[in-house]
């Protein structure tokens, strides 16, 4: 066989064996990523992997895995303006589209329902506070026809009890008064040039702050009571006149109040007053104790002139102030045994200081 002839039969043996033919089209599959292949020149490259040129690109694309099938040329044509892409890809979006679509719906599903309960929740709620009011307005209806619940003997007791704050309270600020008579005569001990025994005086000095400290709360607390007395007692009285449907009762009983009110409001007032002028006149004693007591020594009572003539005068305006104080009580307490009669099932009013 000559040279030529030679040369020609192994390059046909070549292109139907080397690479699947000379002039063969394959579709060639990528299974992991879907993508179709179209191509006129493949290669295989051993345990289903194969590179072949891109019928669309030219580009060289290897794919492992393949899945590997001959087309005709028409076939090939027709095709090879879609390789490399996924025949899937559109139907696979809808299908993610519709999962989402369906997805949306059910959580649209959900907070329908969640609404309706709470819906149901609030009306439930709303019916409730409804009964409720009914109820109150039932109760409120009971009491303006009398149904009080207070008894006579429950009124006569708080009566008593607000007789006896008032006349407490008097008690403590005529003590007050007293104590700070007390207190000033230790202080004038104290800074007398003649004392001898200045540890002795400071000691009473500083007994005699104490209590007056001691007596200063006592009488803040017992005021905080009576305002309190003061204003469940008006708040009854408020009640027993919207119970009451005679103009000419009403009226009178209205206008009762009104002096009663302006009373205690004078008290509220003068016990502020009063309350005040405690402060500047504790404050010069506790200034004269805090510097005396690092040095009780005649230098140091010495400087304490100026000190204690402002702590006299601060306790002249205490003392007046309470004595304005108590003359309101005995205003109000001293009334005429014939007083106006206050609303059926209301004591008299308690002395309140504020």
């Amino acid at each position: 066989m000559s040279t030529t002839r030679r040369i020609a039969l192994c390059s046909v043996l070549a292109c139907l064996v080397g690479a699947g033919g000379c002039g063969s089209y394959h579709q060639v599959r990528d299974p992991q990523t879907g993508k179709v292949y179209y191509t006129s020149e493949l290669k295989e490259r051993g345990s289903g992997a194969v590179t072949l040129k891109d019928g669309a690109t030219g580009g060289q694309v290897t794919v492992q895995n393949s899945e590997v099938r001959q087309i005709s040329k028409d076939q090939y044509e027709s095709s090879r303006r879609l390789s490399g892409q996924d025949p899937q890809a559109e139907a696979k979006a809808k299908a993610k589209a519709a999962e989402e679509q369906q997805a949306l719906a059910l959580a649209a599903e959900q907070r329908a329902a969640e609404k309706q309960t709470q819906d149901a929740k609030a009306a439930e709620a709303r019916a409730a506070a409804k009964q409720a009011d009914a109820s109150a307005a039932e109760a409120k209806a009971k009491a303006a026809v009398g149904d009080t619940a207070l008894t006579a003997a429950a009124v006569g007791a708080a009566a008593a009890k607000h007789a006896e704050s008032a006349q407490q309270l008097r008690v403590d600020l005529i003590a007050s008064k007293d104590q700070v008579d007390r207190s000033l005569a230790s202080l004038t001990d104290l800074t007398d040039p003649n004392q001898t025994d200045l540890t002795a005086a400071y000691k009473r000095f500083n007994d005699q702050l104490t209590r007056m400290n001691q007596q200063s709360q006592k009488v803040k607390v017992e005021a905080d009571q009576m305002r309190q007395a003061r204003d469940a007692y008006f708040a009854k009285w408020d009640a027993r006149l919207a119970a009451t449907d005679n103009p000419t009762i009403r009226a009178e009983a209205e206008s009762k109040r009104a002096r009663l009110r302006a009373g205690q409001e004078k008290i509220a007032a003068d016990a502020a007053r009063a309350r005040e002028a405690f402060q500047p006149f504790i404050i010069d004693l506790e200034d004269t104790r805090k510097f005396v007591g690092t040095d009780v020594s005649k230098e140091s009572v010495s400087v304490l002139g100026p000190t204690v003539k402002k702590a006299q005068q601060d306790g002249a305006v205490l003392k007046d102030r309470l004595d304005v104080l108590i003359a309101d009580l005995d205003a109000i307490e001293g009334k005429p045994t014939t007083k106006p009669s206050s609303p059926a099932g209301v004591a008299p009013p308690p002395s309140a200081a504020q």
